[in-house]
């Protein structure tokens, strides 16, 4: 089985750890570096936690295309918490982006950066342990060796069905593939696609990418698109656009995707066949967290479907009991999400800091991603300093009772 690929940003040596089929990945943004360990993962499939009543059609994919462009100006006010700065489209004026899935030929719109480097025939090994996949603390887009390959806030990765790693390059608005011998070459980089960020494979090696700017140009709270690439093809073409911000992506084994949006605060399943959204747990931008018996902190919500509240729910997991675990990057909480819809709160006492211990007395930092262990019963939490200057880079161990 295959299941989620997604983590939240290394803002100055946060690490971040990835589900994969067969490891667990940290992202570098300070060091502007992608590193490797060894973990597992699941799928699972979900129930939508509301009546169809309840259901929020999207039109098909293709009205969905056609739409007018969203009013930039409303959504001027962008949140910056990936703590990197607006990157300039690349220098590819004369490409051209698919605006459908079923677009035909896709040679022109791949930006030419020439023939990589030559491949050298003695690879330096790894060193034991932690070791640096690719990368350098120095910024800059450059394929090859791993020690002379660049990337400019690698904000997010995926494990491809054949193994290779796939990085969002979020300030280089490109998706980089990198070899298991750490051999970089970049993927896809074309004119329109504008901050990647959230990644996941099918199980057929199609690619799913989030951007936070939409094939218009537009880049706000709103502008969050869906892209595809087919196997074998090195162009992203359009699946929906304006979804929000669902950064946090997650393939269930019905085919659809679970987003978590930590911008509008809530957990939606969309559909790849109607391009169709189904809230399943928060309100859409309520942020906050209360007990739901009225006792806690003002403004959390544990309870079922739009009655839940998060705040800037980003990390997406799946267990093996078909459950969502949801990390908060703005609450400090971990969540659970049941496929009906169901929120409750797994660890975390509201308050940011460091406390290891009982789960809900416990303490993070920088929620920006999370995974879980290959039997489902340990979530992997990168509790770094979200760009800061505070002392917070630990990776955190939650084990899960049953």
């Amino acid at each position: 089985m295959f299941s989620s690929a997604k983590v939240g940003c290394w803002d100055s040596s946060t690490a971040v750890l990835l589900p994969t089929r067969e490891s667990v990945i940290r992202v570098g943004v300070g060091a502007c570096a992608v590193v490797v360990a060894a973990l597992n993962a699941q799928c699972s499939t979900f129930t939508p936690a509301l009546t169809q009543d309840a259901r929020v059609e999207s039109p098909p994919v293709d009205a969905a295309l056609d739409a007018a462009p969203p009013d930039a100006a409303a959504d001027a006010s962008l949140d910056a918490r990936d703590g990197a700065p607006e990157a300039p489209p690349p220098d590819d004026a004369g490409l051209d982006v698919a605006a459908k899935p079923d677009a035909a030929d896709d040679a022109d719109e791949f930006e030419d950066l020439g023939p990589p480097p030559e491949r050298p025939d003695d690879v330096p090994p790894f060193m034991s342990g932690v070791a640096t996949l690719a990368g350098a603390s120095e910024s800059g887009l450059v394929d090859g060796l791993r020690t002379d390959a660049r990337f400019n806030n690698p904000v997010n990765l995926a494990v491809s069905p054949a193994g290779d790693v796939y990085v969002a390059d979020f300030g280089n608005n490109a998706v980089r593939k990198v070899e298991p011998d750490g051999w970089v070459t970049t993927f896809v980089r074309q004119r329109a696609f504008e901050a990647p960020f959230g990644l996941v494979f099918a199980p057929d090696g199609t690619l799913y990418v989030e951007t936070d700017a939409n094939d218009r140009g537009a880049r706000t709270n709103d502008s969050g698109t869906l892209w595809r690439v087919l196997p074998g093809r090195r162009t992203a073409t359009v699946v929906a656009r304006d979804l929000g911000r669902p950064r946090g992506l997650a393939l269930l084994l019905d085919g659809r995707l679970a987003m978590s949006d930590d911008v509008h605060h809530v957990i939606s399943m969309f559909s790849l066949e109607d391009a169709s959204v189904t809230p399943l747990a928060g309100r859409r931008d309520a942020s906050g967290y209360a007990d739901g018996a009225g006792a806690g902190i003002a403004g959390h919500i544990d309870a079922r479907g739009a009655s839940a509240q998060f705040n800037a729910p980003q990390g997406v997991a799946l267990d093996a009991t078909v459950a969502l675990y949801v990390s908060e990057a703005e609450g400090h909480y971990v969540r659970r999400v049941a496929p009906d819809g169901d929120v409750t709160t797994v660890a975390g006492d509201g308050v940011a800091g460091y406390q290891d211990g009982e789960l809900r007395a416990s303490r993070c930092y920088g929620l920006e991603g999370l995974a879980m262990s290959p039997g489902g019963d340990v979530v992997y939490l990168p509790d770094g300093d979200r760009g800061t200057d505070q002392a917070y880079n630990r990776l955190r161990r939650l084990p899960l009772s049953r």
